[in-house]
């Protein structure tokens, strides 16, 4: 039965008709959308979402983080965890638990994340520009967890190719791309251009809590296989295909999106929010302007 992608249509539009105080309140056309339910005739009841203290946490120590100064073709890396820092060309690999701060510019480089998997790496941006023309400028390739730090009044940017040297299920697809969750929070600035496919895209959990995210992707701006997690934050979307999705079809307690605060200006050319199995908006604000195919 369809009971579930009606329940997530009719309790967004809800939403997003009513006042700050309970949902969201939008401008412009809505375009949602959620998977089926199996066989449940019942209403589902809303998500029960919590964010951890590491996830909306965007201060760092200085005297034990590692600064990476981009120069344009590598880096100069110092600090306690500069010994987990490879780089191999224009490629920098970081390899170990800690913070690293990240600044300068990489023309035509990777930062890559391949660390244990019991690891959270957390990367503050303090005034980069990164580029790479055949893959994911970042790459998070194996961690616990990513935490992408937004450091106060900064701008940075983000942005990839329009061709990949390595294609394929298992190979990155998307400007910012990581494999296990990712967490942006901070109050900074960051855009992110994804011209080979998408702008952010994780197989895991996205949790997003802070920022102020400009995004242009050639199809989906935001993407969790697993989740998707917003408190706060200022987020701009321009998206060939569908703006933020959660698409994880093969486990039932997967491919959600909750959006409990912060602002949203999606224009998409498919859905603005797609979700698998539920979609709730409980708070933040929302103008959406969907493709013709939504």
């Amino acid at each position: 039965m369809k009971t579930l992608r009606l329940w997530a249509f009719i309790w967004a539009c809800v939403c997003l008709t009513t006042s700050l105080a309970g949902c969201a309140r939008a401008s412009g056309e809505v375009a949602v959308s959620s998977g089926e339910s199996v066989d449940s005739a019942d209403t589902p009841p809303p998500l029960s979402v919590s964010y951890s203290e590491e996830d909306g946490d965007a201060t760092w120590d200085g005297d034990s983080a590692t600064l990476i100064v981009c120069n344009g073709s590598g880096a100069a890396i110092s600090g306690s965890g500069a010994a987990n820092v490879s780089v191999s060309g224009r490629v920098l690999t970081i390899t170990a638990a800690g913070t690293y701060v990240l600044s300068g510019t990489l023309d035509n480089g990777q930062i890559v994340i391949d660390a244990s998997k019991e690891d959270t790496v957390r990367l503050v941006l303090n005034g980069v520009s990164l580029t790479c023309a055949d893959g994911a400028a970042i790459y998070g390739k194996q961690a616990d967890k990513t935490i992408l730090t937004l450091e106060d009044g900064t701008q940075n940017t983000i942005t990839d190719g329009s061709a990949y040297a390595a294609t394929g299920e298992e190979e990155p697809d998307a400007a910012l791309f990581c494999k296990d969750s990712l967490t942006i929070n901070g109050s900074g600035s960051l855009e992110v251009t994804g011209n080979y496919a998408h702008g952010v895209f994780t197989k895991d959990d996205l949790v997003i809590t802070g920022g102020s995210l400009t995004i242009t992707a050639a199809s989906d701006g935001l993407r969790g296989r697993d989740s998707i997690a917003v408190s706060g934050g200022s987020i701009t979307i321009h998206a060939g295909s569908d703006g933020i999705k959660s698409n994880n079809d093969e486990d039932t307690s997967k491919g959600w999106i909750s959006l409990d605060g912060g602002s949203f200006d999606i224009t998409a050319g498919n859905d603005g929010i797609q979700a698998e199995t539920v979609l709730q908006i409980t708070g933040g604000s929302t103008a959406l302007s969907p493709g013709e195919e939504a």
